[in-house]
């Protein structure tokens, strides 16, 4: 999904380039980003509300 090429110089050098595979996940990954900036109230609400619960149980099976 990545290019890496090597140039032999002192000092070295390294490019890195996307490949066409890894071009495809472009859109994948937008849509991931704008869902995650969409969603991210809803997420620390639920984040809030499990962490208030205090659940011992899930700690417990944890020991």
């Amino acid at each position: 999904m990545v290019r890496r090429t090597i140039h032999p110089e002192i000092p070295p050098r390294v490019e890195y380039e996307i490949t066409e595979l890894g071009a495809t996940l472009r859109e994948p990954l937008v849509a991931l980003k704008n869902w995650s900036i969409s969603h991210m109230s809803d997420v620390m609400e639920a984040r809030a509300a499990y962490d208030s619960r205090g659940d011992t149980a899930s700690r417990r099976s944890a020991g």
